[in-house]
């Protein structure tokens, strides 16, 4: 499936299953190089939505103004295995904001792929929501399954917000959350709230600091459970880290934990750390029931 557009709104309603695959696949509304407006919102709704082998969904700006918001329903299910959603200010040359990224569902699986909101150029990232009723799963069997937002070198804006609200959120096997700043400007913050939360094999929640800007807070309410353990055959830790690099100037984000239980295994990590100029972030923990 193949859309493209530079302006005005995508509403696309399937019924039962909407499913975008292959290499130039993609619903796309762009601002391009060197036009002037705003690039399209789009609006995908359906009752599964399967985005997989290089199928995106995108909203970008390369020319002045900002991109479109993108907005992704499905009652029961979406799932990316090597699929991606991206919202950004894609060129160093492009002036304005990218869109928002909201995402409702029953659960996401994320096998493989993005879903991502960065800037590039001078103006800030988007802010990514996701509400999912039941799960959100990221496992990407050490490939790469990653929610983002950042900064990128020589960009000029701030990161946008990362907000997961969900029954159950799991990253296993190299799966990441990231809020990152490599050029100027402030990462976003990441909330997550859910009742039962596990970060396994690897699995990681991020916010760093690379360039001239602080990195993001992470604030955490795991209702019930909150389990953290193991690393990747690279052996990357599972854990919680805040960190200011070492060429970066700024301060670190803070880490808050509230859960009923929280239990660290295996070289789980929870990490706030400074070698640049500036300071780490604080960490907070308050368990209702234990903490081992």
């Amino acid at each position: 499936m193949y859309y493209k557009m530079k302006c005005g709104m995508w509403d696309l309603n399937v019924a039962n299953a909407l499913t975008i695959s292959g290499i130039n696949s993609e619903i796309s509304g762009d601002l391009g190089i060197g036009s002037v407006g705003r690039g399209g919102d789009i609006k995908v709704q359906s009752g599964d939505i399967s985005i997989k082998d290089v199928g995106v969904i995108t909203s970008s700006t390369s020319g002045k103004g900002d991109s479109g918001n993108i907005s992704i329903t499905a009652r029961n299910g979406i799932s990316l295995d090597l699929g991606f959603v991206l919202n950004d200010v894609g060129s160093s040359d492009a002036q304005g904001n990218a869109g928002k990224i909201d995402i409702t569902t029953g659960s996401l699986f994320l096998k493989e792929g993005f879903i991502t909101s960065t800037t590039s150029g001078k103006g800030n990232a988007g802010n990514i929501t996701i509400i999912a009723r039941d799960a959100v799963n990221l496992n990407s069997n050490n490939a790469a399954a990653i929610i983002f937002s950042n900064v990128n070198s020589g960009a000029v804006g701030n990161g946008g917000k990362i907000d997961i609200i969900a029954g159950s959120l799991s990253l296993g096997n190299g799966g990441i959350i990231l809020s990152g700043s490599s050029g100027n400007g402030n990462a976003g913050d990441i909330q997550i709230t859910t009742d039962q939360l596990s970060f396994t094999g690897g699995g990681q929640l991020l916010s760093s600091t690379s360039g001239r800007g602080n990195a993001g807070s992470l604030n955490i309410n795991a209702r019930d459970t909150f389990a953290i353990d193991g690393t990747t055959v690279n052996n990357s830790h599972s854990g919680i880290f805040s960190s200011v690099e070492s060429d970066a100037v700024g301060g670190g984000g803070n880490i808050d934990i509230t859960a009923g239980t929280l239990s660290l295994a295996n070289n789980a990590e929870v990490s706030a750390s400074s070698s640049g100029i500036g300071n780490s972030g604080n960490v907070s923990i308050a368990t209702k029931d234990a903490f081992q």
